[in-house]
């Protein structure tokens, strides 16, 4: 089974307070999900949402945590 693309999360150019560019991810075109300090950024989450749409959820558990963490201290 073949996944349908979805065209749901957009990217939106928009500056901040200080007159920073800055990029929002909206759904669609109304909801902010996220806004983020580049275009790249923005673009990928954009896209990995319109992907999956738990694409932001993705290794959140309590196990996948402590194994990251665990990674990162071993390098230390």
């Amino acid at each position: 089974m073949i996944k349908k693309v979805h065209t749901d999360y957009r990217v939106v150019e928009t500056t901040n307070k200080q007159g920073d560019l800055r990029w929002k991810v909206l759904l669609a075109g109304d909801i902010l999900v996220s806004t983020c300090r580049s275009l790249k950024d923005a673009t990928e989450m954009a896209a990995g949402l319109n992907l999956d749409p738990y694409f932001l959820d993705r290794g959140q558990t309590r196990s996948e945590r402590v194994a990251v963490w665990g990674t990162s201290k071993k390098g230390k």
